[in-house]
């Protein structure tokens, strides 16, 4: 495997992801590259990223946007978030401005729905 200093990785789709999903890794996931699948949403939960753009079924290689690249991510609302919001992990890989757990960013540009791409500064360290 090569270093990767882009930002952004390729992985495998475990499950079928859209764009702005965050993403972890599958697990039990054996191929190369890995699996990645929607990511928990508990209040530690971890996630590596979100997923770039399209939407990808099982199988197809998927990019992810890593948590620790520069720059803003889009992120999938659970309902309305405003901009300047914190934003908190969510049910299917969502965020949302629902308390839950560590904040792990803040909205730049507001969600008016569930479904809704909403922009997303990741906090650092998440």
């Amino acid at each position: 495997m090569s270093i990767q200093d882009s930002g952004q990785i390729t992985f495998k789709a475990g499950t079928t992801l859209t764009a702005g999903l965050r993403v972890f890794f599958k697990v039990g996931s054996a191929t190369d590259p890995l699996e990645v699948a929607v990511a928990g949403n508990g209040a530690t939960d971890p996630f590596i990223g979100t997923v770039r753009n399209a939407v990808f079924t099982v199988g197809e290689y998927v990019t992810v946007l890593l948590n620790g690249k520069e720059g803003t991510q889009s992120m999938i609302a659970a309902g309305a978030i405003s901009t300047q919001d914190a934003v908190y992990r969510a049910d299917g890989g969502k965020v949302d401005n629902v308390v839950n757990g560590a904040i792990i960013g803040y909205a730049l540009r507001s969600a008016s729905a569930d479904g809704e791409l909403v922009e997303v500064l990741l906090k650092s360290g998440v």
